[in-house]
């Protein structure tokens, strides 16, 4: 087991879940722009902002989730690593 590998996934989870997360957020900026200049109806664009608003936050709190596993993979990396030196020692 490599720990050092291991913290490098983490970093990774950590990126692409903040990327991600940038991406959702830009498309929401996208979306409600859309419905401040364009796209006003008086049902379909009102459903359509609360839909995406929804779906937009789940995807947030989603990706929350890989910062979730980056944090247990190191905590599992760290804990390996502190019962690899306790074997070492003895």
């Amino acid at each position: 087991m490599d720990f050092g590998d291991m913290d490098a996934t983490a970093k990774v989870l950590e990126d692409g879940g903040e990327s991600m997360v940038t991406t959702v957020d830009d498309l929401l900026r996208e979306v409600e722009e859309l419905l401040g200049v364009g796209f006003v109806t008086e049902v379909a664009s009102e459903r359509f902002g609360d839909g995406y608003r929804q779906l937009s936050s789940g995807l947030v709190q989603a990706l929350g989730g890989l910062a979730d596993m980056a944090s247990g993979l190191r905590t599992i990396a760290e804990k390996s690593g502190e019962f690899d030196h306790k074997l070492a020692e003895g």
